[in-house]
């Protein structure tokens, strides 16, 4: 017999570092860390911050036994390891990866203030990729900072430069629902990019289009999605002179499935364009040069800080194969699940939120049971409305304790819970879409997905596929023959997929040649 019950108990712990500001220094008082990659990584937030503010005279101590840095007027940055953090350099012999901390441990030592809106402390935590910012800074001449080979073609009205870049730089950084203008070399739209995710892809215009003409590769062109539809209606396919690659996302609203239709022989623009492949979030369609997205986390929100700096406490090991998730996961023994169900159930201006409180309910009504043989699901339903700051609702998410997590549909059908619970390993049950079928394929991940997550029935039904599929079987009982695709959900993985799919191909360097393009 399986029982669904409520509970509203979880844990809280106030993070035990704290940060003072004091004009234009700053101080961190009482980090210590158990390794060195997750004091590293602070010290990298604390890297961008002295560069973004430019201060002349500004000095940085970290009171740690495991790093000291300070930044005279160079923005010079020193960093002592102490003997207890170097990695060792022995190879593992267990066939096991090593215990990750819970995330209330790693949460244990987050700065005091990050869920404030701080505009400088936010600079800590800036969520553009910064090896790919470095390397187009080189192209344009604004850092020597890269020994790579760079050209430069200008005409009246643009410039275009060309540089190599290798996507495995960007293996660890986090899928945001910005970071297709990261990946493209061109975007067209108007919605805003937040002041601490700044990106250096230009704006598409007419005086960008000769520089495009002599490109002998596929472009790689971003399009905000609530636009896509404007920017064929103004005939922007007819004015490209050159075959491109549409990366489309940054928006609730999915991209019309009308325009598909380019997709398609015989679809050749005015100026000789051939859209050759479509990579989209939230899609409305499926077509086989129609790849879906994921839309990742928000770069307005918190949930990049608080994600990243889980994964750098666990050195970027894969949750779902970890030692630890494995003894609280259900094997052939123990059959005991956790389901969390946490998300907005009230309108706040918002679509949808009927059916999400119809969802809510179907998992945390008090009057009816779920029922499957041999399983045991417990519901731990914590209303929005008490979790008080993000790092109570962190806390929530470890995967040493919950194995499954609801995700409804958002604004747009995708929604950024779904890719918290992935990256820190815990399995989303998900509204069944025909559309993102092909991304969940690709991605090799565990995902319940429930045609009607309002009704009950659909639910155990779903579940109960899920445990008993041979495609769950590694992952339930046997971990470490698990494939999992963790690695897809980062940066690298999706620029380099997408660069191959332009035709790109790599020096004896992993590096792929890219375009950057100003207007004068």
């Amino acid at each position: 017999m399986v029982e669904l019950r409520n509970s509203n108990s979880h844990g809280r712990r106030r993070p035990s570092l704290v940060v003072f500001f004091v004009a234009t220094s700053m101080v961190l008082v009482g980090c210590t860390f158990s390794g060195g990659g997750f004091g590293s990584y602070l010290t990298e937030y604390l890297q961008m911050l002295v560069a973004q503010e430019a201060a002349t005279t500004s000095k940085i101590a970290l009171a740690s036994p495991s790093m000291q840095i300070e930044s005279p007027v160079s923005s010079r940055i020193i960093l002592t390891p102490s003997p207890s953090s170097s990695p060792s350099s022995t190879p593992t012999t267990t066939p096991l990866p090593p215990p990750i901390l819970s995330v209330k441990e790693v949460l244990s030592k987050f700065p005091a203030g990050f869920d404030e809106t701080n505009n400088t402390l936010k600079s800590l935590v800036l969520h553009s990729s910064l090896p790919h910012q470095r390397a187009v800074k080189s192209a344009i001449g604004e850092s020597a900072s890269s020994t790579s080979q760079h050209e430069k073609t200008c005409t009246e009205t643009c410039c275009r430069y060309t540089y190599y870049y290798n996507p495995s730089l960007e293996n660890t950084t986090l899928l945001k629902t910005s970071s297709c203008k990261e990946i493209a070399e061109v975007r067209w739209g108007n919605l805003p990019v937040p002041p601490h995710y700044p990106t250096l892809t230009s704006k598409l215009s007419d005086k960008l289009l000769p520089c495009l003409a002599d490109l002998n590769e596929t472009l790689i062109l971003q399009v905000d999605n609530n636009f896509v539809g404007r920017f064929f209606d103004q005939g922007w396919h007819d004015k490209l002179p050159v075959d491109y690659i549409l990366v489309s996302g940054d928006g609730d609203r999915s991209p019309p499935s009308s325009w598909t239709r380019l997709l398609d022989e015989n679809t050749t623009g005015a100026n000789g364009a051939n859209l050759l492949h479509w990579f989209g979030q939230n899609p409305e369609t499926t077509h086989p040069k129609f790849h879906p997205m994921p839309i990742g986390l928000s770069q307005w929100d918190w949930q990049p800080a608080y994600v990243d700096l889980i994964l750098q406490a666990w050195n970027h090991q894969d949750p779902f194969t970890s030692s630890s998730s494995l003894q609280h996961r259900p094997g052939s023994n123990i059959r005991s699940w956790t389901i969390l169900v946490n998300f907005n159930t009230y309108e706040q201006g918002k679509r949808h939120g009927q059916y999400r409180r119809d969802v809510y309910n179907a998992f945390c009504d008090q009057n009816s049971n779920l029922t499957d043989s041999g399983n045991h699901y417990e519901t731990l339903c914590v209303p929005v409305e008490n979790v008080t700051s993000n790092a109570q609702y962190f806390s929530l998410l470890d995967p040493t304790t919950v194995q499954f997590a609801v995700s409804p549909r958002g604004q747009g059908w995708d929604c950024y819970r779904t890719w918290e619970y992935l990256y820190l390993g815990i399995v989303p049950i998900v509204p069944t879409n025909a559309n993102f079928d092909p991304l969940w394929k690709q991605l090799g991940l565990p995902v319940v997905s429930v045609p009607d997550l309002t009704n009950r029935e659909s639910i155990q039904e779903a579940l109960r596929n899920f445990t008993s599929s041979s495609s769950a079987m590694n992952y339930i009982h046997n971990p470490p023959k698990y494939n999992s695709g963790h690695h897809k959900l980062f940066l690298g993985y999706w620029r380099k997929f997408i660069l191959e799919n332009a035709g790109r191909t790599p020096n004896t360097n992993g590096e792929y040649p890219m375009y950057h393009f100003e207007t004068l």
